[in-house]
């Protein structure tokens, strides 16, 4: 006696679900990984902040990698040697750092961080406030620790005035009270007039004028004062 065996078709939306159900569990997995990736690098940019204003040259050392690259605000190029000297020595000293409009993006081991930060402090024996937007990059170490390899400043450009806006002016004007240059009007001084003495005879007007600053000028002073007196 044969027995014939029958096969159904397995239904592809029945291969589709099962496939869905054995990877959520996966996918939630390298969710909530790179979750936890994001705020440990969260947390390692404020322990940097707090590692930098302190100036811990010794916790510095063991957040920067061996072949950390650094591009100062000033467009210098720094190693990891370099940039420990520079918080030795009081090169770098920043006495404020504020963050804002962090963002941490994930790239296998690899984690891109990119901020606005408001700074206040000494670099380079300078002085130094402002606005710079800058890009860390650290590295996931085999062991699971990160470390800073890369770094970089730019500095924000302040605002523009709006339209119908005076600018700031960076310098007093030439001329003004800060400057030493002479003010045009000064150099215009007034003439004074001095009656002269009468004569009896007439051989001369009963009053002319005279110029302190001009004298050449007597003689058509007196002219016109005659014709005046001639109408009258």
């Amino acid at each position: 006696m044969q027995y014939r065996v029958y096969s159904r078709p397995v239904s592809l939306l029945a291969v589709l679900a099962l496939t869905i159900l054995i990877a959520a569990p996966v996918f939630a997995t390298q969710r909530q990984q790179k979750r936890d990736y994001k705020q440990q690098v969260e947390a390692l940019e404020e322990q940097w902040r707090q590692i930098q204003m302190a100036n811990d040259v010794n916790a510095m050392d063991k957040l920067l990698s061996d072949d950390y690259i650094g591009i100062s605000m000033t467009g210098q190029i720094y190693t990891k040697a370099q940039q420990l000297e520079r918080m030795r020595t009081k090169k770098l000293t920043l006495t404020q750092i504020k963050f804002d409009e962090m963002k941490v993006k994930l790239i296998g081991a690899i984690a891109i961080v990119t901020s606005r930060t408001d700074i206040e402090g000494i670099n380079d024996d300078m002085p130094v406030k402002g606005t710079y937007r800058y890009t860390r990059v650290y590295k996931r170490l085999p062991s699971g620790a990160w470390k800073i390899t890369s770094f970089e400043a730019t500095r924000v450009p302040r605002p523009k005035p709006a339209p119908g806006e005076a600018p700031v002016p960076s310098a007093a004007p030439r001329g003004g009270p800060d400057m030493k240059s002479p003010n045009p009007i000064e150099l215009v001084k007034p003439i004074s007039f001095q009656p002269e003495s009468v004569l009896v005879n007439g051989s001369r007007p009963a009053r002319s004028f005279t110029s302190r600053k001009n004298p050449p000028q007597v003689g058509r002073f007196s002219h016109m004062w005659r014709l005046m007196r001639a109408r009258h």
